[in-house]
């Protein structure tokens, strides 16, 4: 079932609920969970619950309209966007204190210290160590090694 499946039957469960206490609710009051109410405000329980899907359906539309005004604005802004960084950049410079406070400015990159490097070095030969990763001049030295076994002499026949 959709929503809107159950949105229509609470529409005709609340209007068949609204048509049958006109017609059958007595003159007086009646009992609803131990509480007694007359058939206003039995109806209007059915009636409130109508109205607010009805102002809901409003809105879902004007929150459609809403996220379409909000993507046509942020399509025309990040296309003026591009034309103001280049014109900060050419005006005022790619690094300088107006880029920065229009948020332009390219960050430098942090260089790595010698200590971190060393680190990562250290760390890199104790993985390569642990894995049994070798580097291809080792490899090459490992093939290099290996034996080539003489071809073997083939006994005579026997007659």
């Amino acid at each position: 079932m959709t929503n809107k499946d159950n949105q229509n039957e609470a529409v005709a469960k609340c209007t068949q609920r609204i048509d049958a206490l006109g017609t059958y609710a007595p003159a007086g009051k009646m009992t609803v969970h131990g509480a007694t109410v007359t058939e206003a405000q039995a109806t209007a329980v059915y009636q409130a619950c109508l109205d607010t899907r009805k102002q809901l359906t409003s809105l879902r539309g004007q929150v459609t309209a809403a996220l379409a005004a909000r993507k046509a604005a942020d399509a025309a802004m990040t296309v003026f966007d591009v034309g103001l960084e280049a014109w900060v950049e050419t005006t005022f410079g790619p690094t300088s204190q107006a880029a920065i406070d229009f948020g332009y400015a390219r960050k430098p990159v942090a260089k790595p210290t010698t200590a971190v490097k060393a680190a990562a070095a250290q760390k890199a030969k104790a993985t390569r160590k642990v894995r049994g990763v070798l580097g291809p001049k080792q490899r090459k030295e490992l093939t290099a090694e290996a034996p080539v076994a003489p071809p073997a002499a083939t006994p005579p026949a026997a007659k």
